[in-house]
């Protein structure tokens, strides 16, 4: 169509209008709002599950740039912050979550902490001492199903026990855990739903909801 241009990046369109592109979030219109601020440390995922559509492989994002995207949240009314990543944990800039934390309890006196999304495989490799200070309150935990074969099957990166290993870990730390479960995978019978059940109604202490 000879009147569309196409671009594949917000720099493509910045360039072709003239303007000068930089990375990074401009919440000015938003503050003093109640909102839930999503920062992105990465994208992608180096995961191949069979239901994901995320592209499989993982770009990180500056350190320069996660801390301006966090002093953008400065003025707004927001106690919780969404992790972007798909995976949290797999980029090796992970821990600077630390650092952004400190960022945010200075410039935001009703933050609480993050909410982030990752695997049971990533959760196992952080240390405790680093899930103390991260400021994490709430994991997204992509479980899907409490079943192994069910697992093998969508290329999860985990098994049960890893998955139970995870749980405790969080636990441990005070991390409420949101569990996400698929329904209607192929392959479920009445026994691998009452195995995920199980498995929910057993760590209801640390389980906030579940999507």
């Amino acid at each position: 169509i000879p009147n569309i241009s196409w671009h594949d990046s917000m720099k493509s369109f910045a360039d072709s209008e003239g303007f000068a592109y930089s990375e990074g979030t401009d919440y000015r219109h938003f503050t003093g709002s109640a909102v839930i601020p999503r920062l992105t440390m990465s994208q992608g995922c180096l995961h191949k599950c069979a239901f994901c559509v995320v592209p499989d492989k993982l770009e990180t994002t500056s350190k320069q740039v996660i801390d301006q995207q966090a002093e953008s949240f400065s003025n707004l009314n927001s106690g919780l912050v969404y992790l972007n990543d798909k995976t949290f944990g797999q980029a090796d800039n992970y821990e600077h979550l630390v650092n952004v934390k400190q960022m945010l309890e200075q410039t935001n006196p009703e933050f609480e902490g993050f909410i982030v999304q990752t695997t049971a495989a990533s959760i196992n490799k952080m240390s405790d001492e680093f899930l103390q200070k991260s400021g994490i309150k709430y994991v997204e935990l992509g479980i899907e199903s409490y079943n192994d074969l069910i697992l093998k099957t969508l290329h999860k990166p985990h098994n049960i026990t890893m998955i139970d290993r995870a749980v405790d870990k969080l636990r441990n730390n005070n991390i409420q855990i949101i569990p996400n479960i698929i329904i209607g995978l192929p392959a479920e019978t009445a026994k691998t739903y009452a195995a995920t059940q199980d498995f929910l109604n057993r760590n209801a202490d640390v389980i906030s909801h579940a999507n």
